[in-house]
């Protein structure tokens, strides 16, 4: 497989674009699309998949890595907060000014108030909910991953069995029946699931089960546009981490990987992208909400706005991205980097 650069290959960068363009136009205001109910649903069903590939391609990495002694734990966690929190800390700042007022706030009790309810998720409603979910992982990846790590083959396929089981007996039987699930405490529940499923995609999947994956993708799809079209208020969590969208996404990670692993061209063009998605997600809804919107207010076509508004949200914060990373996450990265080398020599 060819690599972009160390540690990074084209078929995980493929899917680290595609979610993010993905999540650029899940925000993108739909008034006047909705009426046209298939072209509608069907690209929300796939779009709500953002967060999943995300969560996925997370996983594959953070469970497939290994800390097994005290230096390697410390380097994993420093490693984290230098290049996932700080950044996100920063944004938060950003979004809390916004939120409150001018700059003259920063210095009032009411916007640090408000800024800590932030910290600890009062924006967990928003695009922000994704970072909530995702530190949390991260806490705790080195543990699972050795859990992961110790399962057989057939042990991974059947724990996905159970929690798939359950999973669907909770949002799908227990409605039909007017209850509700009284048994709790499901491990791995939710997004640490699908958390868990980016790495037992990279372990198991391959090009001859692929064909089977695909196969209860396009089915879970039509059922789920099914659901959409006839029952749209029985279920509760029709997407995000209901089981067939969870299984659509996975069929979509599937996909991008293979298409990747084949990609013959614009390797560096994706790689420039993706390098900085995580910055363009952090800040894409600040894009859009106080550049494009004003800017466009006038045009009430949606086939008109909503292309301009997602290629310009898309531009801007890809700009605004390259100056992020080059001024911020890159010297956070070298301070990370300089620590490391000080250990590695005091360890010699």
């Amino acid at each position: 497989m060819e690599k972009i650069k160390k540690q990074r290959d084209i078929s995980y960068e493929i899917i680290r674009l595609v979610a993010m363009l993905m999540v650029i136009a899940v925000h993108i205001p739909t008034e006047g699309f909705e009426q046209h109910f298939y072209l509608y649903i069907i690209s929300r069903i796939l779009l709500y998949c953002c967060n999943g590939l995300f969560f996925m391609l997370s996983g594959r990495f953070a469970l497939a890595s290994e800390c097994n002694t005290r230096e390697e734990y410390k380097r994993y966690y420093r490693k984290k907060i230098f290049t996932i929190v700080i950044p996100f800390i920063i944004f938060l700042l950003v979004y809390t000014l916004c939120e409150v007022g001018s700059w003259n706030d920063i210095v009032t009790r009411t916007f640090w108030v408000q800024f800590i309810k932030n910290l600890f998720g009062d924006m967990s409603g928003t695009h922000m909910g994704f970072m909530y979910q995702l530190i949390g992982m991260l806490l705790t990846a080195p543990f699972l991953a050795k859990l992961a790590r110790s399962l057989s083959d057939y042990e991974h396929i059947l724990f996905i069995a159970v929690v798939m089981v359950y999973t669907v007996i909770s949002t799908y039987l227990m409605p039909l029946l007017g209850m509700k699930m009284g048994y709790k405490g499901l491990l791995l529940g939710g997004w640490v699931f699908v958390f868990y499923l980016g790495y037992v995609q990279w372990k198991l999947v391959n090009e001859k089960n692929s064909k089977l994956v695909y196969c209860l993708g396009v089915v879970s799809f039509v059922v789920t546009l099914l659901q959409m079209k006839f029952v749209p208020d029985l279920f509760k969590g029709m997407y995000d981490t209901a089981p067939l969208q969870i299984v659509t996404t996975f069929a979509i990670f599937t996909a991008l990987r293979q298409i990747g692993t084949k990609c013959k061209a614009g390797h560096k063009l994706i790689a420039k992208i993706g390098e900085h998605s995580f910055t363009i997600y952090l800040l894409h809804v600040l894009v859009l909400t106080k550049i494009m919107h004003p800017l466009l207010v006038g045009i009430s076509r949606w086939y008109l706005r909503m292309p301009i508004e997602f290629a310009g949200t898309l531009l801007v914060s890809y700009l605004m991205a390259e100056v992020f990373d080059s001024v911020v996450v890159r010297n956070l990265k070298k301070v990370e980097n300089r620590k490391r080398n000080i250990e590695k020599s005091l360890d010699n």
